[in-house]
């Protein structure tokens, strides 16, 4: 059964650890186990006959890969290993830490389509519930209009219990945030920036009003003038 997030409930700590490692991996690809497995059992397997040699070959080289992968994004590789990994590991905990890394891998990619979903559906269908289709991450169908998911094709439970509706990417810096007031326009870091852009962005409006309303009594003023020099 699904937990029903309440409307301001703060999301656990293990969310918001998850959606730090996840803005640093915005826009990034992060290839699965099982699609990296494949490509390389299916490259091994033009030179190896041996169906066991080949996928003996091909989680070597998963590995290789994945390990590339995961060294290449410091936020992710802290979390994964909790230390750079050596060059060797053991083969129990390399699938230990694989399978740490497919969490956030899954969570980083659903969370952010998630978000960008909401807010387009936001503009047009407010409060509705939204189709979010399956994707490669095998994410949840359905956002429902209290922000939680249901249809979901995962077994994953830090989704359970949060309102996924009060998160938004920042206008400023572009990750995900937290909306802690549903007035809330930008993330904590960003907040100030934002203020002041919206009020320069406002007073910039004013400013061109007042110009164009002064060059049009100038202009005004100029053909009075005109006009009555005319008449002398």
């Amino acid at each position: 059964m699904i937990k029903k997030p309440s409307k301001n409930q703060k999301p656990p700590e293990r969310f918001f650890e998850y959606l730090k490692i996840a803005n640093t991996l915005l826009g990034r690809f992060l290839p699965s186990y099982s699609s990296c497995f494949e490509m390389c059992k299916l490259q091994a397997s033009k030179n190896i006959e041996s169906e066991g040699e080949a996928n003996r070959a091909a989680y070597d080289a998963t590995q290789k890969i994945l390990l590339l992968v995961i060294r290449a994004h410091p936020a992710l590789c802290q979390y994964v290993f909790g230390k750079p990994p050596e060059t060797e590991i053991s083969s129990d905990e390399y699938m230990e830490r694989i399978g740490i890394y497919e969490q956030v891998r899954v969570f980083s990619t659903a969370l952010a389509h998630i978000v960008q979903r909401a807010a387009i559906a936001e503009e047009t269908r407010p409060g509705e519930e939204i189709n979010l289709g399956i994707t490669s991450t095998q994410i949840a169908s359905t956002l429902n209009a209290d922000g939680s998911l249901t249809h979901r094709a995962f077994d994953y439970d830090i989704f359970e219990g949060v309102n996924l509706r009060r998160f938004k990417f920042c206008p400023v810096c572009e990750e995900i945030f937290w909306l802690s007031r549903s007035d809330k326009q930008a993330c904590d870091k960003c907040s100030n920036a934002y203020r002041q852009k919206t009020y320069q962005n406002k007073n910039r409006a004013e400013l061109n009003k007042k110009q164009r309303e002064a060059y049009k009594q100038n202009k005004k003023l100029k053909k009075m003038k005109e006009g009555k020099n005319g008449t002398l």
